[in-house]
């Protein structure tokens, strides 16, 4: 054998150990949860989000992508469930999982005419791991806001964080994704800020995310907790700044 073939074979072993990591990571727990996110009818599956009636005489708008529809996790924990407790409001809930910006475009159109006391952008995750072009996505998640602000006066525009931290992802397709996440975080602030739309996000660095530290936590709803504390954190400052309760 020549020194090509030699390593052509130390490449492959490290992308055989790079890949089989998460899979160690996520222990069998973690692998069983897994599986039930992406074929039980609780999980990925449950294709949109639920819309929740309550007796309030508002109502909330939430659009986006699968962090707002909520896999694995009952109508009734999901964050539309969570902000209709809380709030005693009422809750239409338009998100599909694998949406990405521009898809959430006809999300908002599909209720055009109608008010809202608030809306809330779930968006960017999808435009990270399929590469939308970052010119494009400019454009979309302007084109976006400007959507719903013609149907509600209160925008809350929610990224989703630092995907390349995502325990199944190997390293390297991990490092290449953790780029993209910061690209595309810096556009959304910068949008969001020019918009006047307020901006929430929980994004962490590796060294900081609480999921790659307990990766076998995160597909069994604990994401989807996080995630309604961090939009609840944010809709108290969101209150404070218009001094008006729902």
């Amino acid at each position: 054998m020549n020194y090509t073939s030699y390593f052509i074979i130390i490449l492959i072993l490290c992308i055989l150990i790079d890949i089989s990591i998460p899979i160690v990571r996520l222990k069998i727990s973690g692998v069983k949860a897994l599986y039930k996110m992406i074929f039980s009818d609780t999980g990925y599956l449950r294709r949109e989000g639920v819309s929740i009636e309550k007796t309030g005489s508002k109502s909330i708008l939430i659009v986006g992508d699968s962090t707002a529809v909520g896999p694995l996790i009952f109508p009734e924990d999901t964050i539309a469930g969570r902000l209709a407790d809380t709030f005693n409001i009422n809750v239409v809930n338009l998100s599909k999982n694998g949406s990405i910006t521009r898809e959430i475009m006809n999300q908002v159109e599909h209720v055009a005419g109608r008010e809202f006391y608030l809306t809330i952008i779930h968006a960017g995750n999808n435009d990270i791991w399929q590469f939308t072009d970052l010119k494009k996505l400019k454009k979309d998640i302007s084109c976006l806001l400007d959507k719903t602000k013609m149907i509600s006066e209160r925008v809350v525009l929610f990224r989703g964080g630092n995907i390349g931290t995502f325990p199944i992802f190997p390293r390297t397709i991990g490092w290449i994704f953790s780029i993209r996440s910061k690209q595309v975080r810096d556009l959304f602030m910068s949008v969001a800020e020019e918009k006047s739309v307020l901006y929430v996000e929980k994004y962490m660095e590796r060294k900081d995310d609480v999921f790659l530290k307990a990766p076998h936590f995160f597909t069994v709803g604990t994401y989807s907790t996080l995630t309604v504390m961090v939009i609840r954190y944010g809709l108290t400052i969101l209150l404070e700044r218009w001094g008006r309760p729902i």
